[in-house]
């Protein structure tokens, strides 16, 4: 919005926020409404390439395989770790 004074036709803005519903020229509407497309075709585009690096989209059973070891791996260090400190090599010794 310019705060300029409305001497052609009268555009209800469709913005979101404070603006929405409120008389604005109409260049500033079609400024607006360019703004937002380029906004969204950004995002769109960012979440693309988000998803492009992700690659593809792990099933549910291999996503919890993955997960399960990367648990085991974790408790296999914190146990050698405890060992070393300890002194013994071998589990519950």
């Amino acid at each position: 919005m310019c705060g300029d004074r409305i001497t052609d036709a009268v555009v209800v803005s469709r913005e979101v926020g404070p603006v929405r519903g409120k008389p604005v020229h109409g260049s500033c509407e079609d400024k607006a409404r360019a703004f937002t497309q380029a906004r969204r075709a950004e995002k769109a585009k960012a979440k693309a390439e988000k998803v492009a690096a992700e690659g593809p989209k792990l099933s549910l059973a291999e996503e919890n395989r993955r997960l399960l070891a990367r648990q085991d791996l974790i408790r296999q260090r914190q146990g050698q770790s405890k060992a070393a400190r300890s002194g013994k090599t071998g589990r519950n010794s």
